[in-house]
Protein backbone atom coordinates (compact mmCIF):
# COMPACT_ATOMS: atom_id res chain seq x y z
CA UNK A 1 0.00 0.00 0.00
CA UNK A 2 1.17 3.51 -0.77
CA UNK A 3 1.02 6.22 1.89
CA UNK A 4 0.62 9.95 1.38
CA UNK A 5 -0.19 12.94 3.59
CA UNK A 6 -3.46 14.85 3.51
CA UNK A 7 -4.63 17.52 5.98
CA UNK A 8 -2.05 16.34 8.52
CA UNK A 9 -3.39 12.75 8.64
CA UNK A 10 -2.40 9.59 6.85
CA UNK A 11 -4.34 8.57 3.78
CA UNK A 12 -3.73 5.00 2.61
CA UNK A 13 -4.48 4.43 -1.06
CA UNK A 14 -3.58 1.84 -3.66
CA UNK A 15 -1.98 4.43 -5.96
CA UNK A 16 -0.27 7.74 -5.26
CA UNK A 17 -2.36 10.71 -6.36
CA UNK A 18 -1.58 13.23 -9.06
CA UNK A 19 -1.30 16.82 -8.03
CA UNK A 20 -0.73 20.36 -9.25
CA UNK A 21 1.79 22.65 -7.55
CA UNK A 22 0.10 25.35 -5.48
CA UNK A 23 2.64 27.09 -3.30
CA UNK A 24 5.59 26.66 -0.97
CA UNK A 25 4.61 26.54 2.70
CA UNK A 26 6.47 26.31 5.98
CA UNK A 27 6.08 22.55 5.67
CA UNK A 28 7.28 22.22 2.08
CA UNK A 29 5.76 22.22 -1.40
CA UNK A 30 1.99 21.92 -1.51
CA UNK A 31 0.23 20.17 -4.38
CA UNK A 32 -3.32 19.48 -5.52
CA UNK A 33 -4.63 15.94 -5.61
CA UNK A 34 -6.56 14.45 -8.50
CA UNK A 35 -8.31 11.28 -9.62
CA UNK A 36 -8.36 9.60 -13.01
CA UNK A 37 -11.57 9.55 -15.06
CA UNK A 38 -11.62 6.81 -17.68
CA UNK A 39 -10.32 3.31 -18.30
CA UNK A 40 -6.84 2.51 -19.66
CA UNK A 41 -5.80 6.17 -19.72
CA UNK A 42 -2.26 6.65 -21.01
CA UNK A 43 0.39 8.14 -18.74
CA UNK A 44 2.90 9.51 -21.23
CA UNK A 45 6.53 10.59 -21.08
CA UNK A 46 5.65 14.03 -22.50
CA UNK A 47 2.63 16.35 -22.99
CA UNK A 48 1.63 14.97 -26.39
CA UNK A 49 -0.29 12.05 -27.86
CA UNK A 50 2.94 11.16 -29.66
CA UNK A 51 4.76 10.75 -26.33
CA UNK A 52 5.72 7.21 -25.29
CA UNK A 53 3.20 5.51 -22.97
CA UNK A 54 4.84 4.76 -19.61
CA UNK A 55 1.85 2.92 -18.12
CA UNK A 56 -1.94 3.08 -18.06
CA UNK A 57 -4.21 4.28 -15.26
CA UNK A 58 -7.90 3.66 -14.60
CA UNK A 59 -10.94 5.36 -13.11
CA UNK A 60 -10.38 6.19 -9.46
CA UNK A 61 -6.59 5.92 -9.55
CA UNK A 62 -5.20 8.82 -7.58
CA UNK A 63 -2.16 10.87 -8.46
CA UNK A 64 -0.05 14.04 -7.42
CA UNK A 65 -0.33 16.95 -10.12
CA UNK A 66 2.94 18.87 -10.36
CA UNK A 67 2.02 21.32 -13.13
CA UNK A 68 -0.27 21.97 -16.06
CA UNK A 69 1.03 22.47 -19.60
CA UNK A 70 -1.78 23.47 -21.93
CA UNK A 71 -4.22 20.57 -22.07
CA UNK A 72 -1.89 18.24 -20.18
CA UNK A 73 -1.11 17.78 -16.49
CA UNK A 74 2.21 16.52 -15.19
CA UNK A 75 1.59 13.95 -12.46
CA UNK A 76 3.13 11.38 -10.15
CA UNK A 77 1.40 8.01 -10.23
CA UNK A 78 2.94 5.49 -7.82
CA UNK A 79 6.67 5.67 -8.76
CA UNK A 80 6.13 7.10 -12.25
CA UNK A 81 6.33 10.73 -13.36
CA UNK A 82 4.47 11.56 -16.57
CA UNK A 83 1.67 13.40 -18.33
CA UNK A 84 -2.09 12.76 -18.64
CA UNK A 85 -4.53 14.55 -20.96
CA UNK A 86 -6.33 17.03 -18.70
CA UNK A 87 -9.94 15.91 -19.43
CA UNK A 88 -9.06 12.56 -17.85
CA UNK A 89 -8.06 14.14 -14.54
CA UNK A 90 -10.47 15.46 -11.94
CA UNK A 91 -8.50 17.78 -9.67
CA UNK A 92 -9.83 18.18 -6.15
CA UNK A 93 -10.73 21.76 -5.27
CA UNK A 94 -10.31 21.41 -1.53
CA UNK A 95 -7.78 18.63 -0.92
CA UNK A 96 -4.03 19.15 -0.96
CA UNK A 97 -0.85 17.20 -0.36
CA UNK A 98 2.15 18.76 1.39
CA UNK A 99 5.60 17.30 0.76
CA UNK A 100 8.00 17.44 3.71
CA UNK A 101 11.36 19.10 2.90
CA UNK A 102 14.50 17.01 3.25
CA UNK A 103 18.24 17.67 2.97
CA UNK A 104 20.82 15.23 1.62
CA UNK A 105 23.51 14.69 4.27
CA UNK A 106 26.09 12.62 2.38
CA UNK A 107 28.29 13.13 -0.66
CA UNK A 108 27.34 11.47 -3.98
CA UNK A 109 24.29 9.84 -2.41
CA UNK A 110 22.52 7.29 -4.62
CA UNK A 111 19.03 8.32 -5.74
CA UNK A 112 17.42 5.01 -6.72
CA UNK A 113 14.43 3.78 -8.74
CA UNK A 114 13.24 1.51 -5.91
CA UNK A 115 13.80 1.24 -2.12
CA UNK A 116 16.68 -1.21 -2.30
CA UNK A 117 20.47 -1.05 -2.51
CA UNK A 118 20.24 -3.27 -5.59
CA UNK A 119 17.87 -0.93 -7.44
CA UNK A 120 18.94 1.15 -10.44
CA UNK A 121 20.63 4.47 -9.60
CA UNK A 122 18.83 7.42 -11.24
CA UNK A 123 21.56 9.88 -10.33
CA UNK A 124 23.78 10.87 -7.40
CA UNK A 125 22.90 13.81 -5.21
CA UNK A 126 25.33 16.21 -3.53
CA UNK A 127 25.45 17.00 0.15
CA UNK A 128 23.04 19.82 1.00
CA UNK A 129 20.68 19.07 -1.89
CA UNK A 130 17.06 19.95 -1.04
CA UNK A 131 14.39 17.37 -1.94
CA UNK A 132 10.67 16.84 -1.30
CA UNK A 133 9.71 13.79 0.75
CA UNK A 134 6.55 12.14 -0.60
CA UNK A 135 6.42 9.17 1.75
CA UNK A 136 8.21 6.15 3.16
CA UNK A 137 8.50 2.71 1.55
CA UNK A 138 10.46 -0.23 2.91
CA UNK A 139 12.05 2.22 5.38
CA UNK A 140 13.44 4.37 2.55
CA UNK A 141 12.32 7.92 1.86
CA UNK A 142 10.34 8.35 -1.35
CA UNK A 143 11.29 11.75 -2.76
CA UNK A 144 10.81 14.12 -5.67
CA UNK A 145 14.02 15.79 -6.85
CA UNK A 146 15.26 17.29 -10.13
CA UNK A 147 12.14 16.20 -12.00
CA UNK A 148 12.46 12.56 -10.89
CA UNK A 149 10.69 10.34 -8.37
CA UNK A 150 12.93 7.93 -6.50
CA UNK A 151 14.24 6.70 -3.17
CA UNK A 152 16.98 7.75 -0.74
CA UNK A 153 18.25 5.63 2.13
CA UNK A 154 17.32 7.22 5.49
CA UNK A 155 20.96 7.27 6.60
CA UNK A 156 21.63 9.99 4.00
CA UNK A 157 18.63 12.29 4.34
CA UNK A 158 17.75 14.74 7.09
CA UNK A 159 13.98 15.09 7.59
CA UNK A 160 11.81 16.35 10.43
CA UNK A 161 10.76 12.91 11.68
CA UNK A 162 8.38 14.37 14.24
CA UNK A 163 6.51 16.11 11.43
CA UNK A 164 6.33 12.86 9.45
CA UNK A 165 5.13 10.91 12.48
CA UNK A 166 2.49 13.58 13.19
CA UNK A 167 1.08 12.86 9.75
CA UNK A 168 0.75 9.19 10.58
CA UNK A 169 3.72 7.90 8.60
CA UNK A 170 5.91 5.01 9.75
CA UNK A 171 9.23 6.80 10.14
CA UNK A 172 12.38 4.73 9.46
CA UNK A 173 13.95 3.50 12.67
CA UNK A 174 17.44 4.60 13.53
CA UNK A 175 19.83 1.70 13.94
CA UNK A 176 21.19 1.22 17.42
CA UNK A 177 24.90 1.56 17.99
CA UNK A 178 26.45 -1.87 18.43
CA UNK A 179 28.06 -2.61 21.79
CA UNK A 180 31.80 -2.25 21.91
CA UNK A 181 33.53 -5.53 21.10
CA UNK A 182 37.24 -6.03 20.61
CA UNK A 183 37.49 -6.61 16.86
CA UNK A 184 40.49 -8.86 17.43
CA UNK A 185 38.32 -11.24 19.49
CA UNK A 186 36.49 -12.84 16.58
CA UNK A 187 34.71 -15.45 18.70
CA UNK A 188 33.30 -12.79 21.02
CA UNK A 189 32.12 -10.74 18.06
CA UNK A 190 30.40 -13.75 16.50
CA UNK A 191 28.58 -14.40 19.79
CA UNK A 192 27.44 -10.76 19.88
CA UNK A 193 26.12 -11.08 16.34
CA UNK A 194 24.10 -14.19 17.20
CA UNK A 195 22.81 -12.62 20.42
CA UNK A 196 21.64 -9.54 18.52
CA UNK A 197 19.94 -11.68 15.85
CA UNK A 198 18.07 -13.56 18.57
CA UNK A 199 16.47 -10.34 19.82
CA UNK A 200 14.28 -10.41 16.68
CA UNK A 201 12.81 -13.88 17.25
CA UNK A 202 9.12 -13.78 16.37
CA UNK A 203 9.33 -10.66 14.17
CA UNK A 204 7.25 -11.03 11.02
CA UNK A 205 8.34 -11.81 7.47
CA UNK A 206 7.48 -9.23 4.81
CA UNK A 207 8.91 -9.55 1.32
CA UNK A 208 11.39 -6.76 0.56
CA UNK A 209 11.36 -5.45 4.15
CA UNK A 210 14.35 -4.48 6.28
CA UNK A 211 13.28 -1.97 8.90
CA UNK A 212 13.95 -3.40 12.34
CA UNK A 213 10.37 -4.64 12.69
CA UNK A 214 9.80 -6.80 9.60
CA UNK A 215 12.26 -8.46 7.24
CA UNK A 216 12.68 -10.82 4.36
CA UNK A 217 15.45 -13.41 4.69
CA UNK A 218 18.33 -11.34 3.29
CA UNK A 219 16.93 -8.18 4.88
CA UNK A 220 17.28 -9.89 8.25
CA UNK A 221 20.91 -10.93 7.74
CA UNK A 222 21.75 -7.52 6.28
CA UNK A 223 20.13 -5.70 9.21
CA UNK A 224 22.01 -7.78 11.78
CA UNK A 225 25.40 -7.31 10.15
CA UNK A 226 24.85 -3.59 9.46
CA UNK A 227 24.43 -3.19 13.23
CA UNK A 228 28.06 -4.31 13.58
CA UNK A 229 29.43 -2.20 10.75
CA UNK A 230 29.38 -4.81 7.97
CA UNK A 231 27.67 -4.22 4.64
CA UNK A 232 26.12 -7.23 2.91
CA UNK A 233 24.57 -7.49 -0.52
CA UNK A 234 20.81 -7.08 -0.29
CA UNK A 235 19.62 -10.37 -1.82
CA UNK A 236 20.25 -13.97 -0.82
CA UNK A 237 21.78 -14.54 -4.25
CA UNK A 238 24.06 -11.53 -3.70
CA UNK A 239 25.17 -12.71 -0.26
CA UNK A 240 26.67 -15.82 -1.86
CA UNK A 241 29.59 -13.55 -2.80
CA UNK A 242 29.96 -11.87 0.62
CA UNK A 243 32.76 -12.98 2.94
CA UNK A 244 34.75 -16.17 2.38
CA UNK A 245 33.55 -19.63 1.41
CA UNK A 246 33.21 -22.29 4.10
CA UNK A 247 34.14 -25.67 2.65
CA UNK A 248 32.11 -27.98 4.89
CA UNK A 249 29.29 -27.84 7.45
CA UNK A 250 31.66 -29.03 10.16
CA UNK A 251 33.62 -25.77 9.78
CA UNK A 252 30.62 -23.48 10.39
CA UNK A 253 30.91 -21.04 13.29
CA UNK A 254 28.23 -18.91 14.99
CA UNK A 255 27.36 -15.89 12.86
CA UNK A 256 28.28 -17.50 9.54
CA UNK A 257 25.78 -17.14 6.71
CA UNK A 258 24.08 -20.39 5.67
CA UNK A 259 22.64 -20.40 2.15
CA UNK A 260 20.04 -22.47 0.37
CA UNK A 261 18.79 -22.79 -3.18
CA UNK A 262 15.37 -24.18 -4.00
CA UNK A 263 15.18 -24.14 -7.82
CA UNK A 264 11.38 -24.19 -7.70
CA UNK A 265 11.51 -20.75 -6.01
CA UNK A 266 14.54 -19.13 -7.57
CA UNK A 267 17.14 -20.46 -9.98
CA UNK A 268 19.61 -17.74 -8.95
CA UNK A 269 22.71 -18.45 -6.88
CA UNK A 270 20.62 -18.73 -3.69
CA UNK A 271 16.96 -18.42 -2.74
CA UNK A 272 17.28 -18.21 1.05
CA UNK A 273 19.81 -17.23 3.72
CA UNK A 274 20.13 -17.42 7.50
CA UNK A 275 22.68 -17.08 10.32
CA UNK A 276 24.32 -20.12 11.89
CA UNK A 277 23.87 -20.31 15.67
CA UNK A 278 25.76 -23.50 16.50
CA UNK A 279 25.07 -27.21 17.05
CA UNK A 280 23.51 -27.50 13.59
CA UNK A 281 20.94 -24.77 14.29
CA UNK A 282 20.42 -21.50 12.43
CA UNK A 283 18.22 -18.43 12.82
CA UNK A 284 16.46 -16.93 9.82
CA UNK A 285 13.41 -14.98 8.68
CA UNK A 286 11.13 -17.49 6.99
CA UNK A 287 8.28 -16.79 4.60
CA UNK A 288 6.70 -20.14 5.45
CA UNK A 289 5.29 -19.04 8.78
CA UNK A 290 6.91 -17.91 11.98
CA UNK A 291 8.98 -15.01 10.67
CA UNK A 292 12.29 -14.92 12.54
CA UNK A 293 12.78 -18.40 13.99
CA UNK A 294 15.15 -21.33 14.39
CA UNK A 295 15.57 -24.36 12.18
CA UNK A 296 18.19 -27.09 11.85
CA UNK A 297 20.39 -27.76 8.86
CA UNK A 298 19.36 -31.40 9.24
CA UNK A 299 15.67 -30.55 8.69
CA UNK A 300 14.69 -32.30 5.46
CA UNK A 301 13.97 -29.17 3.40
CA UNK A 302 17.09 -27.28 4.50
CA UNK A 303 19.30 -30.36 4.31
CA UNK A 304 18.16 -30.92 0.73
CA UNK A 305 18.71 -27.37 -0.49
CA UNK A 306 21.77 -26.29 1.56
CA UNK A 307 24.48 -25.00 -0.79
CA UNK A 308 27.12 -23.71 1.63
CA UNK A 309 28.23 -21.13 4.14
CA UNK A 310 30.00 -17.77 4.02
CA UNK A 311 32.14 -16.29 6.81
CA UNK A 312 31.74 -12.54 7.28
CA UNK A 313 33.82 -12.21 10.47
CA UNK A 314 37.15 -13.60 9.25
Amino acid sequence: MKQIFRHGARVTIISLVMAMALTATAFGAEYKLGAVKGSSVNLRVGPSTSGKTLTQVDTGDQVIVLSQQGEWVQVIFEDTLGYIFQPYVEVSADTSFVAEPGTVTGSDVNFRKAPSTSAQVITRLDKGKQVEVLGVSNSWYKVYADGEVGYIHPDYLSVDKDALAARGLDVPQEKEVAPAVDASDKDALRKEIVAYAQTFLGNKYVYGAMNGKTFDCSGFTSWVYTHFGYSLNRSAAGQVSNGTKIESRSELKPGDLVLFRDPSINKAAASHVGLYVGDGKFIHCSSSGGGVKYNYLSDSYYNRYYIGGRRIVG
